[in-house]
């Protein structure tokens, strides 16, 4: 299992004043905002103001200038389709039984 990746940096004076949600999905784009709130409330985003984390940090927490936001982004969770083994036979056994008791009832 790799180190997860952390991401931090300074809020600018142009972006004071923005909610963290709106600000962190522009900037990571390839998330959806409703990821980004996920990560703020289980607390993979934190958020440091004058050199203290802020306990209870909000979705819509407006940034202030100098604010330092760590963002340790999850690992990708694979939606890869793995094949499972069946065993043909006793499938096919079963799916007959299906069949002869389906024409029966008819």
């Amino acid at each position: 299992m790799s180190q997860p990746q952390i991401e931090t940096w300074s809020v600018s004076e142009e972006d004071a004043g923005e909610r963290l949600d709106k600000y962190l999905a522009i900037v990571f784009d390839e998330y959806s905002r409703v990821f980004i709130q996920r990560c703020i409330k289980d607390g993979a985003i934190t958020l440091k103001r004058d050199g203290s984390f802020i306990q209870k940090l909000k979705v819509g927490e407006n940034l202030v200038a100098g604010d330092e936001i760590s963002f340790e982004i999850p690992e990708e969770e694979s939606s890869e389709l793995l094949a499972e083994k069946i065993d043909f036979p006793s499938f096919m056994k079963m799916s007959i039984c299906l069949l002869l008791i389906s024409l029966q009832a008819w």
